[in-house]
Formats: C-alpha cells, structure tokens, sequence
C-alpha cells in the first residue's frame, strides 16, 4: 500500500496491490517509492476466508542513493489523520509502525 503524501490537494491517494507473480491479474513484481510517499505492507491469508498466511513474504528493498536514517520519516497516527479523510485513518492505522507513533 502507497500513501501518495506528495500529491496536491488535502485528501491524499492511497494505492494498493497485490505482490506477486501474476502480473495479468495486476499483482506486482516490483514497484519504486520515491520520496515523500509512504508505504506499508501485511500478508493476506493463503486460502481464501482464511486468517492468516502461513507462508510468509520476504522483501528487499534498494535504496537509491545512500539511506540515511535522519532523512527517514515513520508516520505517525498525526500525519496519517493529516494526509487521509476523516473515516480512513482508523481504518489504516494498524499498518503504522509501532517506531512511528510517539
């Protein structure tokens, strides 16, 4: 999922996908984030109706040009009500990162 943070306009983009091989039905290989976007990821379960997956997912990202952490902004449950309407917020803010809320 993709916080479009740096788009005009008050209300932000959100934009999810599915990870994954089947690049017909839309799933992505790979994908770019660029500054002033925040993203967050979970599994969806291995079975259709199920609850959670037992498989697993591993990530890699590359980082282009060097990363720094003082360039690195966690978001907070602040900035998320901040870039999304009203109802959404509660919605997503499971995905924020426990180093993100103060």
């Amino acid at each position: 999922m993709l916080i479009h943070a740096d788009e005009p306009g008050k209300e932000k983009r959100i934009e999810s996908f599915v990870v994954g091989p089947n690049v017909e039905k839309g799933e992505k290989l790979q994908w770019i984030v660029e500054g002033r976007k925040y993203k967050a990821s979970f599994l969806l379960p291995d079975e259709e109706g199920g609850r959670e997956s037992e498989s697993g997912l591993l990530i890699s990202e590359t980082v282009v040009p060097g990363f720094e952490y003082c360039d690195h902004d966690f978001l907070a449950p602040e900035g998320l009500a901040e870039l999304l309407r009203k109802e959404t917020p509660g919605e997503l803010s499971w995905l924020l990162s426990s180093l993100g809320k103060k």
